[in-house]
């Protein structure tokens, strides 16, 4: 009898730009011009930005959680833009957080030029 057995493993790196990408977009699509997506735009921000908090491992979060908390009371209280504010801050502290412990992907610099050729 053969087993056959799949692994699949999961690149932590790619999670987190997944998630990071997810919040760009979802931060873009907000305008507070249009008042009836206005609200429906901020908590997709939210719960965007509440995703990547709870797939951090806990010293990567910073102060992210208690800016998330409040964030959700203004929401509660239609206070989107106040909300807005303080998604962005927890963004930045995580963000910050990643970048110190080198998680983020960077891009690297290609080199191009001509090949000599001694024969």
């Amino acid at each position: 009898m053969i087993r056959l057995e799949t692994k699949e493993t999961i690149d932590y790196v790619n999670v987190i730009n997944d998630r990071l990408m997810d919040i760009g977009r979802k931060r873009a699509n907000i305008n507070p011009m249009m008042a009836y997506r206005f609200k429906e735009s901020v908590n997709g921000y939210y719960f965007s930005v509440r995703s990547l908090y709870v797939i951090l491992l806990p010293d990567l979060r910073a102060n992210a959680g208690k800016l998330l908390d409040e964030a959700y009371q203004l929401i509660k209280n239609d206070l989107l833009t106040d909300a807005v504010h303080k998604i962005d801050k927890a963004v930045e502290e995580m963000v910050m957080q990643l970048y110190n412990a080198g998680l983020l992907i960077r891009s690297s610099h290609v080199k191009v030029g001509i090949v000599k050729r001694h024969d």
